[in-house]
C-alpha cells in the first residue's frame, strides 16, 4: 500500500485507514478493468490526505495512477462524460501544483490524450445535429419570397381598409339621398306641382328629386359591394401565410369574390 496503516485517526489528522481502503478498492477495481471505478476510489483516497510536505509523495503517486486510470477507461469507453470527469480531476491537480514543480509524465500525457479525445467527441455530436453543418446557414433576413409575400399582405390590409371606409361613406350618401328625396316629395306636393309637366319652381323640385333618388339607389348598389370586397380583402390578408398557395380577391359590378391559385 502506499501509505501505512492506522486503526484512528487523531484530532486534525486524516484517517489513513480509510486511505488505505481506498487505495485497494481502486486497486481491485484496476485489476477487473474497471478503470473509471479505479479512478474515482483513488480520487476518494487523495482527498483525504492534506496537500502538505509529508504526504506530498503519496499525493503524487495515487494521482499518477488516477491518471492512468482515466487513460485507459476512455481508451475502452469512448464516452464524453468519462473524458470530462477525468479533465475535471487532472486539470484540478494540475492547477493546484507548485508552479516551480514539473507535473508528472504520466498525468501530462493523460490530458493531452483526454483533450484530444474531448474534441473528437465535440465534432461528433456537432456532426449529429439536424441543424449542423456550414452549408446550412440560418438565413438572417426573410428571402425574396417571404418579403414579396409580406408586401402583398401589407397592400392588401391597406386596400382592405380603404375599400371598407368607401363602403361606409356610401351608406351614409344613402341616408343623405333618402332623405333628400322625401324632403323634394314634399316640397312637390306643397307646391301642387304637376308630376306629368312640371314648370318653374317644380321643375327644379323635380329635378333635384331626380338627381337624390338616382344618388341613393347607387349607394344602395355599391355600398353593399363595396363592404363585401374591403371585408374579403382584410380576411385574405388575415389568413394569408408565406406559402404558395395564394388568395387573390375579385369582384365586379354584380359579384364579390376571391380566386384560390397554388404555385409551383
Amino acid at each position: 500500500m502506499l501509505v501505512p496503516s492506522a486503526a484512528s485517526a487523531g484530532p486534525g489528522e486524516p484517517n489513513l485507514q480509510l486511505v488505505d481502503d481506498h487505495v485497494r478498492q481502486g486497486q481491485e477495481a484496476y485489476n477487473r478493468r474497471e478503470f473509471a471505478l479505479a479512478a474515482r476510489h483513488w480520487q476518494q483516497a487523495v482527498e483525504l490526505l492534506p496537500d502538505v510536505g509529508e504526504h506530498s509523495d503519496n499525493r503524487t503517486a495515487i494521482y499518477e495512477y488516477i491518471a492512468d486510470a482515466y487513460e485507459k477507461a476512455v481508451a475502452e469507453h469512448d464516452d464524453l462524460k468519462l473524458i470530462q470527469e477525468g479533465l475535471r480531476v487532472l486539470d484540478a491537480y494540475a492547477a493546484a501544483v507548485d508552479p516551480g514543480h514539473k507535473l508528472p509524465d504520466i498525468v501530462m500525457r493523460a490530458r493531452t490524450t483526454l483533450r484530444a479525445r474531448l474534441a473528437a467527441a465535440q465534432r461528433a455530436t456537432a456532426a449529429d445535429r439536424p441543424d449542423a453543418g456550414p452549408s446550412v446557414p440560418a438565413p438572417s433576413q426573410p428571402g425574396p419570397e417571404l418579403r414579396r409575400r409580406d408586401e402583398q399582405k401589407k397592400g392588401l390590409l391597406i386596400a382592405g381598409g380603404i375599400v371598407t371606409a368607401a363602403s361606409a361613406g356610401m351608406f351614409v350618401l344613402l341616408g343623405t339621398s333618402i332623405a333628400q328625396t322625401s324632403k323634394r316629395e314634399d316640397e312637390f306636393q306643397a307646391n301642387r306641382c304637376d308630376l306629368d309637366q312640371p314648370v318653374g319652381v317644380c321643375e327644379q323640385i323635380y329635378s333635384r328629386g331626380v338627381t337624390s333618388d338616382r344618388l341613393a339607389v347607387t349607394s344602395l348598389i355599391t355600398g353593399p359591394l363595396l363592404l363585401g370586397a374591403g371585408m374579403a380583402m382584410l380576411l385574405i390578408a388575415a389568413r394569408r401565410k408565406s406559402s404558395r398557395h395564394a388568395w387573390t380577391p375579385s369582384f365586379g359590378a354584380r359579384m364579390v369574390g376571391a380566386t384560390w391559385s397554388l404555385r409551383f
